[in-house]
């Protein structure tokens, strides 16, 4: 099994949506504000698939895939991402990674290797998960489902200034707009853990935000007061 440097934490908070929504930045703020850890689950596939993409792995060739998971130590230290000691968190966001990402992703035999360890990961409680499928496939059973979406215009944004600031490449909006709905189209069709919103979930739109720290307070407002709020609405739990 691959080795998660991350201490075990039974209370799940599940947040989902698909790229550049601004679901992390969320998830963190959150997990300060209530005091929960916090894991990014897209952050271990796209380290995962950066080691493979780095050694030159076609995506078919799932034997030696698996063989570079095994073999992989990741660690979450201060909002860093680290790959078997080397700080690998600005090379992991790029269109090329995260493109490769979604084809890794879809790959049977590594979500369920993977989904092996982040369960793990979860047994203790009091953790905020993000990613792709948590709500619906990997922690179905969560105390709290958040699906975060956002308006095109807003996640070309985001997604331009997550890009790494040594990248040459400049993208036109047509250009970023493609490669998003190239992404979403894979993560929603994908036949293993599809994006897709949880029958139970909040679906939260963050479009007119004005930053993390106020979702964050919102999201909790639904966690903390929630019975008020099914009573005067018509979400259901």
């Amino acid at each position: 099994m691959i080795n998660l440097n991350y201490k075990n934490n039974k209370e799940i908070i599940a947040i989902d949506g698909p790229s550049w929504v601004g679901k992390s930045t969320i998830a963190y703020a959150l997990s300060k504000l209530i005091k929960y850890d916090y894991v990014n689950t897209g952050c271990i596939y796209r380290s995962i698939s950066k080691k493979i993409f780095d050694n030159n792995i076609e995506p078919g060739n799932v034997k030696e895939i698996i063989k570079v998971i095994e073999n992989s130590k990741i660690k979450f230290e201060t909002g860093r991402i680290f790959m078997d000691n080397k700080d690998i968190t600005n090379y992991i966001s790029t269109p090329e990674i995260n493109i490769f990402t979604t084809k890794i992703a879809a790959i049977p035999e590594v979500r369920a290797l993977l989904l092996e360890s982040i369960r793990e990961m979860g047994k203790k409680g009091r953790m905020i998960f993000e990613g792709r499928d948590i709500g619906t496939n990997i922690f179905p059973e969560s105390d709290w489902k958040f699906f975060i979406h956002a308006s095109m215009d807003i996640r070309v944004e985001r997604f331009k200034k997550l890009q790494p600031l040594e990248k040459k490449e400049k993208y036109s909006i047509d250009e970023i707009k493609t490669i998003i709905t190239k992404i979403d189209k894979t993560d929603r069709e994908r036949k293993v853990s599809p994006l897709k919103i949880a029958k139970d979930a909040i679906l939260y739109d963050n479009t007119d935000s004005p930053n993390a720290e106020q979702d964050a307070i919102i999201l909790k407002h639904y966690i903390t007061n929630w019975e008020e709020i099914k009573n005067n609405s018509n979400l259901k739990k």
